[in-house]
């Protein structure tokens, strides 16, 4: 088992050595975000029942699909196979921001198979095969800071971001205690 420890040292210390940003005081009451697709948004449900399809009717929307498809949908799309192709397609936009000034809204398809390539990830970064082969949380926490840090960086790049995500149906077999 590979401890993190002093990855997380200076984790901690680069964020104790972040300077604050500059302060701005509003004079004016003003609103952030007036459209929809401006902000972050969850669409659930089975498969097959038409989510990517009534997102690819709002305009700039750009898919960000985790499998193949999509053959029936005009639509613009990158697709991501794995959490590298994510982690590279965020820090391209991050340094040619004209490449998605089109865009109006990022349509992660589906968000359950881009968490479970984070989690593949950051087990294989960190040598463990899944996040509870570390104590105290400790595989968990990695997997949520990975996660929470790239999704950010997403939707740092603007305007909204939407996730769809499947409903899963699991048949749960009760077994009596003798």
């Amino acid at each position: 088992m590979k401890l993190r420890s002093t990855k997380s040292k200076s984790l901690a210390a680069a964020a104790y050595a972040q300077k604050a940003n500059s302060i701005e005081i509003e004079e004016e009451a003003t609103r952030e975000g007036g459209l929809f697709q401006d902000h972050l948004s969850l669409t659930y449900g089975p498969p097959k029942i038409g989510k990517s399809t009534l997102w690819s009717a709002f305009p700039g929307v750009y898919f960000l699909p985790t499998e193949p498809g999509y053959r029936a949908l005009k639509i613009r799309k990158t697709y991501i196979p794995n959490w590298a192709t994510f982690i590279k397609l965020v820090t391209t936009i991050e340094k040619k921001p004209k490449l998605c000034k089109s865009v109006s809204i990022w349509c992660v398809d589906t968000v359950d198979n881009l968490s479970k390539f984070c989690m593949q990830y950051v087990c294989g970064r960190d040598n463990i095969s899944h996040p509870t082969d570390q104590d105290w949380g400790k595989g968990w926490e990695a997997f949520y800071d990975e996660f929470t840090h790239w999704i950010l960086r997403l939707c740092a790049l603007g305007p909204g971001v939407s996730f769809i995500s499947h409903q899963k149906q699991r048949e749960v077999v009760f077994q009596s205690v003798k």
